[in-house]
């Protein structure tokens, strides 16, 4: 692989791998943030939105309904999607909401998934890059015949 190439296929590998890991470790805060200042509730989901993407495949997200501590009502709308429909109307589940913005609440361990699939990316990226940094260099320049390697030469 020329110089030029490692360099290309280097500047690829960090940026995927920074994307990718910032991008998890983005979520990662996110859901660390809301399960430690959130309040765990009940939700029924009350409806799976279909929609239907430009190849034709369908993907559900669940709508639910809970109720603050101080007993108002929501129906929020989860930011995750799944296909096949991971809940079906009428189920309940679990969620959490931060107490100053209840309107974006979430299904508890929604979007888990996608956190770990982004790291895993990530990590992979990296592992990769320390592969080929690591790699030692696979030169097959032949010496000129008749060359003598002076390195191998035993003094007397």
């Amino acid at each position: 692989m020329t110089t030029q190439a490692k360099l290309i296929a280097t500047f690829i590998l960090v940026t995927s791998a920074l994307v990718f890991g910032g991008v998890a470790a983005y979520l990662f805060m996110e859901q660390r943030n809301l399960e430690q200042n959130g309040i765990e509730t009940t939700a029924i989901i009350v409806e799976m939105i279909r929609t239907r993407d430009s190849e034709g495949d369908d993907t559900y997200t669940p709508v639910f309904e809970f109720r603050t501590r101080n007993g108002r009502g929501y129906q929020v709308k989860s930011g995750f999607s799944s296909s096949p429909p991971e809940y079906t109307v009428g189920d309940r589940v679990t969620i959490i909401y931060l107490p100053d913005s209840p309107e974006k609440a979430e299904i508890k361990g929604a979007g888990n998934l996608i956190m770990y699939i982004f790291g895993g990316v990530a990590i992979m990226d990296f592992a990769i890059l320390v592969f080929f940094l690591l790699r030692p260099s696979t030169s097959t320049a032949e010496k000129p015949s008749g060359s003598t390697d002076y390195q191998s030469i035993e003094h007397f």
